[in-house]
């Protein structure tokens, strides 16, 4: 994936929606986590937020040491050591079939903005 996206997984087996950016390239992948140093309030005002916290959780591989060009012993290094910047919240199997579905995508979307936008911001594309 080039840029954040939203995104909404439906299948028989399981049903989840995400915000992030999955497996960004290099260029993209660094200029997130130099903003995370950059940004640190920003970034834990965004990632640690109790309503984004409520609706999503940050997922995907981590790297097992700091990257080339980091502290390793920086406040925020298990972030900085991300491969995949998403957040996916499950949903229930049956969710998909009831007549709030869409809004209850919605809500999670929107709960999800904050942190859309720091990423965009970090590799340059606008939200």
């Amino acid at each position: 994936m080039h840029s954040p996206g939203y995104y909404v997984h439906i299948d028989t087996e399981q049903i989840f929606v995400g915000v992030g950016m999955w497996r960004p390239d290099s260029e993209p992948l660094s200029r997130i986590r130099n903003r995370i140093v950059d940004k640190e309030a920003e970034w834990l005002r965004v990632s640690r937020d109790k309503t984004f916290s409520r609706h999503f959780k940050l997922g995907g591989q981590t790297l097992t040491r700091a990257p080339r060009g980091f502290d390793k012993n920086h406040p925020l290094l298990v972030d900085i050591m991300r491969k995949d910047f998403i957040a996916i919240k499950n949903l229930e199997l049956g969710d998909a079939t009831k007549a709030r579905f869409q809004q209850k995508v919605e809500t999670a979307f929107k709960a999800g903005t904050p942190y859309m936008q720091f990423l965009c911001k970090a590799v340059g594309v606008p939200f």
